[in-house]
This record gives structure tokens, C-alpha cells and sequence, in this order.
């Protein structure tokens, strides 16, 4: 007798040797091989050859044991192959499948299915009375694994019940048609979407889809405006119920539409909305999405179309992927690539192409198998099949399972959205997405950018103020110009006038280059529209006023100027300096770093959003300009105060700083709109154009309205008063001796009684110009106009602009004197 010691070593050692047992496994595959073209993706014949691409694959990963780590009784895998047609003849399919699983190919542990539903459901037929498993990769509509209402008379559902198993030798690793849109409706309802509509083209694999989906719609609580899932039997191009199914959408509106269809109506539909300039929400169609013969043909029409597939390449889902601790483990050998990268390489490297969802399909089929022969520990038939039922594996292509009914029903379903480019981008689910969902996804008008100018409602008001803004200032020019020799406008210096208003002109027009859209002519008209008016705009005024400065500091004794040169001629030289700044700059600018069109783009997936603005690579010249803008500012706000005190005439201190308050209000504003991001960039255009306008017309009253006021008027004897800066007096007079004309007294330019017969300038005869005691007149003109001796006689007389200008005539022995004397304050 054995002792109990060698007992329990030889038990040992009988356990050892099973688990070291090593199967060989010989699989029979059905293939879709011949009846369609082979060159033409995704049709049958292309799907046969993926299949084959994926046994080899697989085979040489077993043989030579480098992705096989977590395998340790598979030792070798075999393929006998089997071509059914394309399918078309359902009796032959049968048939070759009947002789592949009763032995007509020899013992075969497995048998894969052909490509799709009904060849599978077929296959699945001839081989009934067979205890091989068959393995499928390519069905995934209910009715194959399951009896359904629709065929509880079809055999292997006869005198069954709806939710029984069809086939018990079949498996799928696939999911379901039921399970296709159902994370959609899921991905959709956690985007805030809170209606939806469903459609589906006549087939069992669609309604199912549709159905399921629509039981997740409920749950979530989505509107269905449309009431239940629209059946569509004629899905051509063009087709009534096509037409009236979209005019059904673009009437209630659904946030979320999907359609239940295969490849053909997918395709139909897809360019139908976009004839039709109609999308929802969120748009999502089954099968033809990641169909590279679809976006070939439908390009960047399928743009943010969602649809679900069964697999993407990069999933880093924990269901992909594949570790030490899973009974195989074909993938994932610490490359630094993930088990689907992995596939996608091998199968790369062996094809030339990349694998679709329906050859990773076609791989999780030997995976299960693989998985089996693990599970089982041996390659009887029915050990297999228990095995097969009984799987639970995560795998590059997810998470492969069995249930009740032999097919796929736990693996979670990807969801791809196309992006703006055309590239498909996993979206759900969440924790392997590659790109946020896009949702609501962009109108067909929206996706496009059509470069108009003057296009809108915003640049329509700008033109309209610009029109209005230039006709206020040309009126404004040509009163000037007309009534240049008028006493009010003379006082005003009108050639600096018109040229200050010729720069408010040209700001006036050039806010016409800063719009919503641009252009090379108006990014090149900017800086010099903009810069040279606001230059122009400004410097008149400040030379301007520094005349009228200068002549009443000389005139009030404050400097000792005997000679001033104030005429226009020497003002036009000072109005040239200060212009030289602002088109030196300006050529700097436009030779070193010029604006150019650049076009933004706010929403990428939006084209419609973006404009075309003006940029450089720097801001310099813009601040430089902005500091000389703001000194000219600043001398105007400085010489309005200083000559606050000249005669009425010529005095403007208070309408100018009233003008320059408005002025400066109005660009801060501006500026502080542009510099926010508040606001739509139509809004802030609204706001730019009313505040240049404020300005404008701020500008335009307060310094000219008092001038075309007095245009009005017919001149009296009374402007002599009326010019002043202080009304008559008796103090007026004092200078020249006291009194007032009224009662009698001196007259102000002797300081005697008309009546004594003396000369009114003091003794002066009008030969000589000389008075009696032989000294010169004070009232003797130079000889050059622009200059103007002053004694100290006249200085501080805020009478002599009144007696001088314009009413020569009514003081004896000045005729003909007051323009030449004068002339220095308005010339």
C-alpha cells in the first residue's frame, strides 16, 4: 500500500500535470469572401479580409508565445477557411456553414460566423443541429440571439417564449443593437437637452435600436415631440418621407435627434438636412459613423454627427484593458502602449491599415475563444460551450461577457462625435473621452465664415452716424468759409477752424475703419484716418489759442514783446511742427511693424463668430501716439485757461472747457469699452459710435453754435460794448483819459471835448502823423503788417480791439487803421 505521504504527492503531481496541459485549438472560419469587392471599405468582401488579417495576427501572437502571458493552455491555433458569398443566398451560407460544423472541414473546436446579422443568423441555421460553438464578431441585432415578437415562429424560437435564447451554440462578443443609443440619449440628458426625436429605417436591427433608446429617453425624462419613433421605409435621396420627416423637425424643434439607420439612409439623411439648412441640437446616427467610405463621401458634412461603435483604438477605459491578474493577456508587454494601441500597432504593421471597430470585433472573437480553452481546461465541446457562457474578460476591446442569451450585453458602448475638422473624437464614455462633447453642435450657417463688411445692423448705425457727424461738420466748414470776413467768425481765426474741423472730419470718417470687419484697405487707412485727424484735429486749436495768448500778454504787459509774429503764415509753421510727431510715427509704424488683417477666431467650431481685425506685433505706437494726443489735450485744457481773461471776442475758455469735458468723457469711455470683455463686440460698436457722435456734436456746439449765433444778427454800434469782456462803463474809458461819451465828457481817444476843435489824436495831423510837441503817434501803423508796436499806452485797454476793429469810422483820424493794427489778432 501507498503511504498517505505518496499519496498526496502523486495527487500532486496528477494536479500539476493538468494544469500544465497545453490544447491545440483548430477553428473553422466563415467568410464573406467573394460576391462583392474586396478595394470597396466596408463592403463584405472587405470585412472577409480583415477577418483573415486578424487570424494571422492572432495566430503568430500564439505560435510565438510573445503576447501570451497570461495564457497557459493554448499552444497552438489552426484555421480552416470557408467562403460563404456575400451573403445575398441565405441557402448557401447555410449550407457551407451545415458542412463546416458536422466535419465536412475536418474536427473543429470553434467556428467564427461570418460577417453580419443575417449571414450570421444564417450560419447560426445550417449549423442548429451542431454542439460547436460558434463564435460571431459581426451581429448584433437581437432577433439573432433572442426570440422576439417578430420571430417566435422562425426556427429556434418555435415554442419558445419572447426573452428566450435562439441558438445555444452561439456566441456573440459584440454588444447588442438594443444597447447602440442608449449612451447617447444618456450623454445628451447630462448636457441639459430636454427634448428628443427618434426615427429608424425599416429593419428589426433598427426598430430594436430605436425601441431601447426610447425607454432610455423616458427614464431621463425627455419630451418627445414627435410622439414615438418615426418608421421610414423609402430612405433614398430626396425621398417624400425623408422631406416630411425633416419639415416634421424643423416644426417642433426636438434638442436631440437620432436616427436608427444603416449606411445608405445615414448617408441620405445626413445630406438632406443640410439641403434643407436644418439641424437640432445634437445630431446622431448609427453604423456609417467611422465609416472612412462615409466621410470620404460626406466630408465636412458629417462634422459633430455622433454615433456609437463598438471600439476605438483609444480607449484607456480600465474595461480595455489588459494586466498581469487576466487570464490572458495578449496584449500590453511594457511598451508604454496601451492594449488597444497594441492591437492597433500589430494589426498596422501586418495590414498596412488601420483596424476598424469591426476587425477588433473580429479579434475579441479569438480572444473568447482563448478564453474558453483557459476557462474550461480542456477542448471537449462541452466544456467549451459552459466556458463560453460563463465569460467574463477584460480585453483590449473591452469587456468581453456572457449571458443568458450567448451574446455581449455588459460592454459599454463608445460614442464618437465628429470634430470641426472631420476626425472622429470618442465623447462618451467620460473616462476615455478624447474631446468634451460638443453640444449644442453649430447650425450649417454657423460653420461657415463669409467675410462681408458693413454687413450688420451695428456697422449699418455706424455708417448712418458717420454720415450724420460729416454733414454737422462740413455745414459747420462751409458757414465758415462763406462768412470768413464776418466780424464773429474773423475773431475765431476761421483757417484754423476749418482745419481743426477737417481733422475731426477725417476722425469722423476713419472710425468707419474700426468696425466689425476689416480688410487690408481699411487695417492701412487706420493709423493715418485716425492719427492724422486726431493731430489735426487738436493742433489748430492750440496754435490758435496760443495766439490770442501771446497778443494779450503783450497787450496786458505780462512779457515784453515788441514785435509779434502771429500772423497765419508763422501759425501754419508751428501747426506743421506739431503735425511732424504724429506722420513721423505714423511712417515709423507702417514701415516697422504695419497693421495687418488677422482673423479671429472666437469659437472654432463656429466659423461664422470670427472677424478679421487690424493687429501688430506690438502696441508701441499706439501708446506714443496716445501720450502726444494726451499732451495736445493737455496744451488745449492749459492755453483755454490762461486766455480766459482776453476780450469776449476771442475769448472761448468756457465753451472749451465744456467741449474738452465732453471730449475727454467720451474717450474714456471708449477706451474702457475696448478694454473690457464685456459686452458683444456689435454692442461695443453700438457704444463707439454713439459716444464719437456725443463728442462730435458736444464739440461742434459748444465752440461753434455761439459763433453761428451771432450770424444771425445784424451788426450795431452796440458790438462795440458787446466785444468786451466786460460791458461799458465809465472805467472803461479811463485810460484814455476818464469819461463817458453818454454825459458828455472826454472822448476815448483824447480825452477832450469834441468841441475844442483840437485834433482828436492828441494834436496828430494826419500828414505827418506826428503830434505837436514833434512825437510820434501812438496810433502810427508799422510797416509790416505782423508786426505791431505797442506802447504802454495801450496796454491793458480793453477798449482797443472795440475801437480798432470795425468801427474805425466812427473814430476820427483811424480810418483805414484798425485792420492793419488788428489784423495780428485773427490773421
Amino acid at each position: 500500500m501507498l503511504s498517505s505521504s505518496a499519496l498526496w504527492a502523486l495527487l500532486l503531481t496528477f494536479v500539476g500535470c493538468q494544469a500544465n496541459t497545453q490544447f491545440d485549438l483548430r477553428v473553422g472560419v466563415l467568410l464573406t469572401e467573394s460576391g462583392t469587392d474586396a478595394s470597396t471599405v466596408g463592403s463584405n468582401a472587405w470585412r472577409a479580409q480583415e477577418m483573415y488579417n486578424v487570424t494571422k495576427i492572432f495566430q503568430q501572437a500564439v505560435n510565438t508565445r510573445a503576447a501570451s502571458a497570461g495564457a497557459t493552455r493554448l499552444r497552438n491555433i489552426s484555421y480552416v477557411y470557408a467562403d460563404v458569398g456575400s451573403g445575398s443566398n441565405g441557402t448557401h451560407v447555410q449550407v457551407v456553414a451545415e458542412r463546416m460544423c458536422t466535419g465536412g472541414y475536418g474536427n473543429l473546436d470553434f467556428v467564427v460566423a461570418p460577417f453580419s446579422s443575417g449571414n450570421t443568423q444564417n450560419a447560426a441555421l445550417g449549423c442548429i443541429n451542431s454542439s460547436v460553438p460558434m463564435v460571431s464578431g459581426g451581429a448584433a441585432s437581437e432577433n439573432v440571439f433572442s426570440c422576439i415578437t417578430d420571430n417566435l415562429n422562425d426556427t429556434g424560437c418555435v415554442e419558445k417564449v419572447v426573452g428566450e435564447r435562439r441558438f445555444p451554440s452561439l456566441f456573440g462578443v459584440i454588444n447588442l443593437s438594443s444597447q447602440y443609443m442608449e449612451p447617447v440619449v444618456q450623454l445628451t440628458a447630462i448636457n441639459g437637452a430636454k427634448s428628443i426625436a427618434f426615427f429608424y429605417q425599416k429593419s428589426l436591427f433598427a426598430q430594436t435600436m430605436c425601441t431601447q433608446a426610447e425607454s432610455a429617453a423616458k427614464f431621463f425624462g425627455f419630451e418627445e415631440p414627435l410622439g414615438s419613433a418615426l418608421e421610414i421605409t423609402d430612405y433614398d435621396y430626396g425621398s417624400t418621407e425623408y422631406s416630411d420627416l425633416i419639415s416634421n423637425l424643423q416644426d417642433k424643434k426636438p434638442d436631440v435627434v437620432i436616427g436608427c439607420v444603416l449606411n445608405t439612409a445615414c448617408k441620405n439623411f445626413v445630406n438632406m438636412v443640410h439641403d434643407a439648412n436644418y439641424l437640432p441640437k445634437f445630431l446622431a446616427l448609427s453604423v456609417c459613423i467611422g465609416v472612412d467610405a462615409n466621410e470620404e463621401s460626406l466630408g465636412d458634412k458629417l462634422n459633430f454627427v455622433s454615433g456609437p461603435v463598438q471600439w476605438d483604438s483609444r480607449c484607456t477605459d480600465a474595461e480595455c484593458s489588459e494586466t498581469s491578474a487576466s487570464l490572458i493577456q495578449f496584449y500590453n508587454q511594457d511598451t508604454g502602449l496601451t492594449a488597444p494601441e497594441e492591437f492597433n500597432k500589430a494589426y498596422l504593421n501586418y495590414s498596412g491599415l488601420e483596424p476598424s471597430y469591426q476587425a477588433a470585433g473580429a479579434m475579441a472573437t479569438m480572444y473568447a475563444m482563448a478564453y474558453a480553452l483557459e476557462r474550461a481546461g480542456s477542448n471537449a465541446t462541452e466544456k467549451l460551450q459552459e466556458a463560453m457562457d460563463d465569460i467574463s474578460q477584460t480585453a483590449f476591446y473591452g469587456l468581453i461577457e456572457g449571458s443568458r442569451l450567448g451574446a455581449n450585453e455588459q460592454k459599454e458602448m463608445i460614442v464618437l462625435q465628429y470634430n470641426q475638422d472631420t476626425a472622429a473624437e470618442i465623447v462618451f464614455p467620460l473616462s476615455t473621452d478624447t474631446m468634451s462633447v460638443i453640444y449644442p453642435i453649430p447650425t450649417w450657417d454657423e460653420r461657415t465664415y463669409d467675410k462681408k463688411m458693413f454687413n450688420d445692423a451695428s456697422e449699418h448705425i455706424a455708417i448712418a452716424f458717420a454720415a450724420l457727424n460729416g454733414a454737422l461738420i462740413i455745414s459747420i466748414i462751409v458757414v465758415m468759409l462763406v462768412y470768413k470776413d464776418h466780424t464773429a467768425v474773423k475773431a475765431s481765426s476761421p483757417l484754423f477752424v476749418v482745419l481743426s474741423l477737417s481733422g475731426l472730419l477725417m476722425l469722423n470718417f476713419g472710425m468707419l475703419t474700426w468696425v466689425l470687419e476689416n480688410n487690408a484697405a481699411t487695417c492701412a487707412l487706420r493709423p493715418w484716418l485716425l492719427g492724422v485727424g486726431f493731430t489735426l484735429f487738436l493742433a489748430p486749436i492750440a496754435v490758435k489759442l496760443w495766439r490770442i495768448k501771446t497778443i494779450f500778454d503783450t497787450i496786458n504787459g505780462n512779457i515784453k514783446v515788441t514785435a509779434l509774429k502771429v500772423d497765419d503764415k508763422t501759425l501754419m509753421k508751428y501747426l506743421g511742427i506739431m503735425m511732424l510727431p504724429t506722420l513721423l510715427l505714423l511712417l515709423l509704424w507702417q514701415v516697422i511693424d504695419p497693421l495687418e488683417e488677422l482673423i479671429i477666431t472666437p469659437d472654432e467650431i463656429r466659423p461664422s463668430k470670427n472677424y478679421t481685425t487690424c493687429r501688430s506685433s506690438t502696441d508701441v505706437f499706439v501708446i506714443i501716439l496716445m501720450v502726444y494726443f494726451a499732451i495736445l489735450f493737455l496744451s488745449l485744457i492749459i492755453l483755454s485757461f490762461q486766455t480766459r481773461k482776453s476780450w469776449a471776442k476771442f475769448k472761448e475758455s468756457q465753451q472749451m472747457a465744456f467741449a474738452l469735458y465732453g471730449v475727454i468723457i467720451c474717450v474714456i469711455v471708449v477706451a474702457a469699452l475696448q478694454s473690457t470683455s464685456q459686452g458683444t463686440r456689435a454692442y461695443k460698436l453700438n457704444l463707439r459710435t454713439a459716444f464719437t457722435a456725443l463728442a462730435i456734436w458736444t464739440w461742434c456746439l459748444s465752440l461753434y453754435a455761439p459763433k453761428l449765433y451771432l450770424l444771425t444778427k445784424a451788426p450795431t454800434s452796440k458790438d462795440v460794448t458787446m466785444m468786451v469782456s466786460n460791458p461799458a462803463t465809465a472805467d472803461d474809458f479811463t485810460e484814455f483819459g476818464g469819461g463817458s461819451p453818454k454825459a458828455g465828457g472826454r472822448t476815448p481817444m483824447t480825452g477832450r471835448s469834441p468841441m475844442t476843435g483840437r485834433s482828436p489824436a492828441m494834436g496828430l495831423t494826419p500828414a505827418t502823423g506826428r503830434t505837436h510837441n514833434g512825437g510820434r503817434s501812438i496810433l502810427q501803423p508799422p510797416a509790416r503788417l505782423q508786426e505791431v508796436s505797442m506802447t504802454p499806452t495801450f496796454r491793458n485797454s480793453k477798449r482797443l480791439e472795440a475801437i480798432f476793429w470795425g468801427h474805425g469810422n466812427e473814430v476820427p483820424g483811424v480810418r483805414g487803421m484798425e485792420h492793419r493794427l488788428c489784423g495780428a489778432f485773427i490773421e
